[in-house]
């Protein structure tokens, strides 16, 4: 054995053994640092991610009901044109409730809430200073009837089947002069068609026309009503989680209660134009003297939050429609928490194309 090979060789110092493990922890620290860099990167691209497709449903979603506004088939959408041949229809003033708005408050909505309508008291409770969307429509295309009804309050007969028109629900029959509300009392179907008895007597029996531009059609009709609720759910650091939620007709909490369209929308916000020639003058759903028959474009806007805290959030104010809405402590009562969560405000703009004169 070579002993004085072995007295030769020497370990590490203090002083190098020291600086090895400087070394180590920075980079073990810097690689920490990158990695939890890139999952708050990553959580953050989710949560935008997230925000952004529930905008852009809520957004279609609303714009297309929007556009569906007022329509009751060929007929023109002259005051009084669609007759009301049911009882407890959703509307008895068709041209006055296609486009409806109003503000919640604390003690009630302003200028009032839709006949029949009570709001929920725990999931989905409307918040006070957002506004709420009320739309009407016949549902295109419908179903042209196959034969000339026999009488005011006989059957009609339908060709094809539709899904959408159902036992005591309510359907529009026009043609392109006049137009009936009624509610649906049975459905029979055979060989693919439907047989629709109504509950009441139309206002005419409505005649079958070979020409397919003259057809009578039988459409459902659709009450959509957009609002901002509390969920009853918090994020991880307490604060409320709000939705914009859909209510359709019947106004049933038991059966038929409000749908949860897309979670994180904390404000809504509506402003009405009233065409006068060529010039348009917007109001706020609870304006005194505004004719909601008058409307012609509707705006609409929407605060989007994420679920939880972002480090990087800057307070700002965003402007919804024709409103500011500001952080908690500013000049208006249209305000949003200052919990550092990230919102982003989207509008839209919708004419009202079936109120042509």
């Amino acid at each position: 054995m070579n002993t004085r090979h072995m007295l030769n060789q020497k370990g590490l110092s203090l002083v190098e053994l020291m600086v090895a493990m400087v070394l180590g922890i920075s980079v073990i620290a810097g690689t920490l640092s990158i990695f939890t860099g890139s999952l708050q990167t990553a959580r953050l691209n989710q949560s935008l991610t997230s925000l952004q497709s529930n905008a852009l449903f809520a957004i279609e979603m609303i714009s297309n009901d929007l556009r569906m506004a007022s329509h009751q088939g060929c007929a023109r959408n002259n005051s009084g044109s669609l007759v009301i041949s049911a009882d407890d229809a959703p509307t008895n003033d068709f041209g006055r409730t296609a486009v409806r708005a109003a503000l919640v408050q604390q003690n009630g909505w302003l200028p009032g809430k839709p006949s029949g309508y009570n709001a929920p008291t725990d999931i989905g409770v409307p918040k006070p200073g957002t506004h709420v969307l009320m739309v009407q429509y016949a549902a295109a295309p419908g179903n042209a009837i196959s034969t000339s009804m026999t009488g005011t309050g006989s059957d009609i007969t339908l060709a094809g089947e539709n899904g959408d028109l159902i036992d005591d629900g309510f359907a529009v029959i026009s043609n392109c002069n006049s137009s009936d509300l009624f509610q649906i009392d049975s459905i029979s179907n055979s060989g693919g068609d439907m047989s629709v008895s109504p509950k009441s007597n139309l206002s005419q029996a409505y005649l079958f026309y070979d020409d397919a531009a003259l057809s009578v059609r039988v459409m459902p009709f659709r009450t959509a009503m957009y609002y901002i609720g509390d969920t009853g759910r918090s994020n991880n650091s307490g604060g409320q989680i709000y939705s914009l939620y859909m209510q359709t007709f019947p106004y049933d909490l038991n059966t038929n209660p409000p749908q949860e369209i897309a979670e994180g929308v904390e404000q809504l916000q509506v402003s009405l134009g009233v065409r006068d020639g060529d010039n348009i003058s917007y109001s706020l759903p609870d304006a005194a003297g505004l004719d909601f028959s008058e409307v012609d474009l509707v705006k609409v806007g929407l605060l989007f939050a994420t679920r939880d805290r972002e480090s990087s959030t800057v307070n700002r104010p965003y402007f919804l429609a024709d409103t500011k809405v500001v952080v908690e402590g500013g000049n208006t009562d249209t305000s949003y928490a200052d919990d550092e969560r990230i919102r982003v405000a989207y509008n839209l703009s919708v004419k009202i194309r079936n109120r042509q004169p």
